[in-house]
């Protein structure tokens, strides 16, 4: 049975192997190619996003290390320059 856990290792290994740059939407479309829609929910929007849990998941798999780039709408390896916290503009 694959858990929030294995999809949050999947953005890991595909931050990783982007060179430390995980767009949202390639997330999204990667997460329901691989692992099915078990792990998206429909957004006031009307698109695809990712599980709280999955998100969840992935912060602790990346550690301090990773932060989301609000502006980018992607998640990327933290830089000096950054302010304190998770989410940078």
């Amino acid at each position: 049975m694959i858990t929030a856990e294995d999809v949050a290792q999947w953005m890991v290994e595909e931050m990783w192997r982007r060179k430390g740059r995980l767009e949202q939407a390639i997330a999204v479309e990667g997460i329901l190619k691989k692992f099915g829609r078990e792990f998206l929910y429909e957004n006031k929007n009307g698109n695809l996003a990712i599980c709280r849990g999955v998100l969840d998941a992935f912060e602790l798999a990346s550690g301090n290390g990773t932060v989301w780039s609000v502006s980018g709408k992607l998640w990327r390896y933290r830089e000096q320059s950054d302010k304190p916290g998770r989410q940078q503009d």
